[in-house]
Formats: structure tokens, sequence, C-alpha cells
């Protein structure tokens, strides 16, 4: 699992850019190939917001489906930020908060560049190769702002879960009725699972949605009232990380993921802040924390919990 985290979280650290992420499915695709799995791909019509999702192994015949994001997002200006896995409408005031200032350094830069322009001819020589530098400077950072720029670390969003899903598939290759999915745009928005459910034959197929499980005090495991049963399975298997067994009822589904599927169990790790689980330091420099331990128990756990459904 070291090794794993070491190529997802450091070596492909950085999924956010379209050429970012090719040269990541180009080196997974390697990785997959010679564990003797067939790869496709899920592709959108959609040329403005492309996505691109990668099936590992026989999906229509799977009746499990192990999934996770793939793609890394952008750096946050703001401190503290909080990612809630099942709560959208805070994860949307976050990012308008994040958003507003982004703005606000973006107006800074804009003004100042328009001060230092406004009285150039009046400057002399060296100040005027100075300004035009501190121009150029505040010209990429507005640039960088309002494009976005990929966060340098990701071991919570979502490396812990490629490498979760890498180590997975090489322990149950043999297991032809368990196939895997890396999904594209689903950690700042959920159009990868759109596509998944779109394409998705059977929609029936248990889906298990791994996120954020590279550090967190509270491991947890949520799902809707249909999947109690199943649910119970997953968590016996994990019972010794002190997980929490979470059922929404089917109008609290709506405002997460989990209204894409019936048949969905999400585990994901945090913080209970406020009754609600956050993850923090994501899109941040600090999403560097890793138990290596528990990510190693819980693959240990979920392997032969996927053998028995």
């Amino acid at each position: 699992m070291k090794d794993l985290m070491m190529l997802f979280g450091v070596t492909l650290a950085k999924r956010y850019t379209a050429k970012q992420k090719s040269i990541f499915l180009s080196q997974v695709y390697q990785y997959f190939l010679k564990l003797g799995y067939k790869i496709s791909y899920q592709n959108n019509s959609n040329k403005v917001n492309p996505v691109t999702n990668m099936v590992i192994g026989e999906l229509d015949t799977a009746s499990v489906v192990v999934v996770c994001a793939y793609d890394t997002p952008s750096r946050v200006v703001i401190p503290n930020y909080l990612y809630y896995p099942f709560n959208t409408k805070k994860n949307l005031r976050e990012e308008n908060i994040n958003l507003f200032f982004q703005f606000i350094l973006m107006g800074i830069c804009f003004i100042s560049i328009y001060f230092l322009l406004i009285f150039f001819k009046t400057y002399s020589l060296l100040f005027k190769i100075i300004s035009s530098l501190i121009c150029g400077i505040l010209v990429i950072i507005a640039y960088k702002l309002m494009k976005g720029s990929a966060n340098r670390v990701n071991f919570n969003r979502c490396s812990s879960s490629v490498a979760l899903i890498a180590k997975l598939a090489q322990e149950l290759k043999e297991n032809k009725n368990i196939s895997f999915v890396l999904l594209d745009q689903n950690v700042n928005s959920y159009e990868g699972l759109k596509l998944l459910k779109k394409e998705l034959k059977n929609n029936k197929k248990l889906i298990l949605y791994l996120d954020s499980l590279a550090f967190g005090t509270n491991l947890v495991c949520a799902h809707n009232e249909k999947m109690n049963d199943i649910a119970d399975l997953l968590v016996n298997h994990l019972k010794d990380l002190n997980i929490i067994n979470k059922t929404y009822k089917q109008e609290r589904c709506r405002e997460t993921m989990l209204h894409f599927f019936d048949n969905m169990l999400v585990l994901t790790s945090g913080e209970i802040i406020r009754g609600e689980l956050a993850v923090k330091n994501s899109r941040s420099g600090k999403d560097y924390q890793l138990d290596i331990n528990r990510l190693e128990r819980i693959e240990k756990g979920i392997e032969p919990f996927l053998c028995e459904v």
C-alpha cells in the first residue's frame, strides 16, 4: 500500500488539468492491464466539460462495482476549508465563500495593474522594467485564480481511494464478479457518477463508493434504509476500526451522492463538526496526512466483504 500511495499520492498527485489526467490514465492503464483486467472508458459528449471514466473489469456482468473519484481538486484560497461528504448545501456554501475571496484577490490584482500602468510613461527606465515584471506576475496570479490551479497534495481527495482500489484489484483479480470504476469530474461535482449511472445497464448492482480514507477520526459507512443488511456485513468486517454505521432516510439521501443509486454504500472518514461529518485540510497544502495502518486494515476488511456479497 505504501508503494501505491507513493505512486498516486506523490508521483501522480496532481490530476486536475486534462494533461495531468491523461498522464494518470496512461499509467493506471498499464497497471491494471498487467493484472489481466479488461480496460474500457465511459465518455460524455460535452466538449466544454468532458468526462472520462475508466472501467476496470467486466462492468456489465459484475454484480459489485467499487468506485472512487480519480480527479483531484483545485487549491482553495480560504483557510479551514471543509468538505462535507453528505451535505451538498454546505459544500456549495464553502465553494461560494472560496469564490468570493478569489474574486476579491483577482480584483486586487487588476486594480494594482491599473495603477501601475496609468503612470507608466512617467517612470524611469529601471522602474518601467520593474513595473512590467510586477504586472506580468499579477496577470499570471489573476489567471491562475480565475482558472484554478491543481492542489499540490491530495492524499484524502482522493489518492488514498485510488490506491485502495488498485490494491483491491490486485488481490481480487481472479474474481470476475467485481469491477472497478475510476470517476472523472467527481471531486467538485458528481459528473462522473452521473455518467456511470447513464452507462450502467443494470441498476441493481451493488455500488461501493470510497471517499476520503487517508485520515480522519471517524470512519463512516453511509447508506439508505434499503441497504441496512449489506451495510451491516461491511461494518462487521471493519468492526475493529470502530466504524459508524449511518443510515440516511430517503428524503435526506437527496442531499448526498446516495441519491444516484439505490444499492449504494459510501465509505468515508472525517471529523464530526457540529453534528456533521466533515473532512479537514481538503484542497490545501495540508492534505498530506495518512494513516497507512488503518488504510491497510480497511483494505483487508473490504476484500472478504466483496467476496461475500
